[in-house]
């Protein structure tokens, strides 16, 4: 779900505004409705969260995963596109891991 979260809304972006070049561990986008307006994606605590608009960030990962790196390049491309890459443990309810997951996607925005 939070895959797919991120790819919906990179694809109807105006523009990628963090990272502005290079790599970083937060995402910013620049979205054409104002309520949500800008558009984060982070990581506090082990958790990835989204933040639109004013609005309070809400977590896009459960209490049995734990988001351990997520990291975004900016590609020099035309529309702008970035590579995320996302490693997380799924926990059991004692936490502990029960599973590895390793995501890599390349997405760019719909123009």
């Amino acid at each position: 779900y939070a895959i797919e979260r991120i790819l919906f809304r990179v694809r109807r972006a105006q523009d990628i505004t963090s990272p502005a070049s290079g790599a970083g561990n937060t995402l910013t986008l620049t979205m054409p409705t104002p309520a949500i307006n800008p558009t984060s994606f982070t990581i506090n605590n082990g958790t990835l969260f989204i933040t639109e608009g004013a609005s309070p960030p809400i977590a896009l990962t459960g209490t049995h995963i734990e988001v351990t790196n997520f990291t975004v390049t900016r590609l020099a491309a035309t529309p702008p596109a970035i590579h995320f890459h996302l490693d997380a443990q799924l926990r059991n309810r004692s936490g502990t891991s029960q599973a590895t997951i390793n995501r890599d996607e390349t997405v760019s925005l719909s123009r």
